[in-house]
């Protein structure tokens, strides 16, 4: 085994416990710089040489929030990892909108953009309160930003599409039928009249028998309205003729409304068995929006694409057209260390720590010099670290690893020793400090075995 790899769950030891409590030293006090704080992402990113402005970091982080703040797996990672997932997303976001708009050569004509209009927000939304209540839900301020917002939907559609194509994205097909049918049943509106039946004071046998008679005098030509007038035992619809407008599909009563949702127009339902009694239903009118049975394939065949190991195999290559510089300090050092560069990592965080006095960046230091098991500047920053934590067992320990690779064991167990008396009667302590002698094969020189 590595020394690399014998260290390592040390290592991790030492991120955790400093961003649990930040054990390791002395409570946080440093003086704060006097400088007028920028806001997030200020100069952290450059694409292509351009840098990527703070407004988009600002808003992609509150679109991060969004998406994550009730996932408790997300809440359990460091700032430092949140923060090297949303510059993902950002650089993501930058580059596909770049080649999406400036390099796919995907056109939208204004036809286009009138036709989606029309078919899927005109016709879903008639009503002006409600089409205000879409336009807010969405984020667009008036009709020019929506049409730029759907402009912008159909060319990542289509872009999201070809390479599914490239890539061979299978379809299940009965998983498909299943989806575009509930599809089509949520893209609908439906005018209908019913009569209710109660079976509460006749009982359910009685209530049967009166719905299926009601049904059959419908089948003779007889008028809904008015036997829904006099028949139905909903007061609220009874005098209008039972009539439900605009009605779309819930799932709060699914075995009326997968009947509804699946009928066609003037058609007569037999009587529905519900909890309470029985459900007669006429379709008068359906309002359609969904989308045509190709049209839903192209979608279910980009849903499957975007979650898939094919589009983050397609976005690396994409990344690799554009030059992405990553210039905040910690967003780098982080990303250094994630991808394994910890040398480099080790030098940026030792930089940090410099520059701000923060106890985190040199936790980082040390774990990042053992990993690249560079044991001199192990030995640097821990004598650094004891300076400010002389009576922290983990810096002693820290500091003896290095020296014993440097090939000075006397020294390693003079640390040893100081960080062995330190952990007193604590049993983590204990641990610790034993589980650091066996890797160094020292346990012979233990004094409390």
């Amino acid at each position: 085994m590595t020394r690399k790899k014998t260290f390592l769950a040390l290592s991790f030891v030492l991120i955790i416990l400093a961003i649990a409590g930040g054990i390791f030293f002395l409570s946080d006090n440093k003086e704060e710089k006097a400088e007028e704080p920028k806001p997030f992402g200020h100069e952290a990113l450059k694409i292509n040489g351009t840098f990527v402005s703070s407004d988009i970091f600002i808003s992609e982080r509150n679109d991060f929030f969004q998406k994550h703040k009730r996932n408790p797996d997300m809440m359990r990672k460091t700032d430092e990892e949140r923060n090297d997932m949303l510059l993902d997303q950002i650089i993501e976001k930058v580059i596909l909108d770049d080649y999406a708009f400036e390099k796919s050569g995907i056109t939208v004509t204004e036809e286009e953009i009138d036709a989606y209009i029309s078919r899927f927000i005109d016709a879903k939304y008639e009503n002006p309160a409600e089409r205000n209540q879409f336009m807010l839900s969405q984020g667009y301020q008036n009709e020019e930003e929506m049409r730029q917002g759907i402009k912008e939907y159909i060319t990542k559609h289509q872009l999201f599409y070809n390479a599914a194509l490239k890539y061979s994205v299978p379809v299940d097909q009965k998983e498909f039928e299943e989806k575009y049918n509930e599809h089509k049943m949520q893209n609908k509106k439906v005018d209908y009249r019913h009569i209710f039946i109660s079976k509460e004071d006749i009982g359910k046998e009685k209530a049967y028998e009166k719905a299926k008679g009601i049904y059959e005098s419908l089948l003779e030509g007889e008028d809904f309205e008015e036997l829904a007038k006099k028949h139905s035992d909903d007061k609220e619809t009874a005098e209008n003729g039972g009539l439900v407008t605009g009605a779309v599909f819930a799932k709060t009563h699914p075995e009326i409304n997968r009947q509804i949702f699946s009928a066609e127009v003037h058609q007569l339902l037999e009587p529905i068995e519900t909890l309470n009694g029985y459900e007669i239903i006429y379709i008068e009118n359906i309002v359609e929006y969904f989308r045509t049975e190709e049209e839903y394939r192209e979608m279910f065949i980009v849903n499957a694409f975007l979650n898939s190991e094919e589009y983050k195999e397609w976005i690396e290559e994409l990344k690799k057209e554009y030059e992405i510089e990553i210039l905040d300090p910690e967003m780098k050092a982080y990303r250094l260390y994630r991808e394994e560069n910890y040398q480099e990592a080790a030098i940026m965080y030792e930089e940090l720590y410099k520059d701000s006095g923060n106890d985190f960046y040199i936790v980082r230091a040390m774990d990042s010099y053992t990993l690249a098991e560079n044991w001199t500047g192990l030995i640097r920053v821990s004598e650094e670290a004891l300076k400010k934590g002389p009576k922290n067992v983990m810096n002693y320990l820290n500091c003896a690893v290095g020296y014993y690779y440097a090939n000075n064991e006397k020294k390693a167990l003079e640390l040893l020793k100081k960080a062995e008396k330190l952990s007193g009667e604590n049993l983590y302590w204990q641990t610790m400090v034993k589980e650091t002698y066996e890797r160094l094969g020292l346990t012979e020189h233990m004094e409390n075995k």
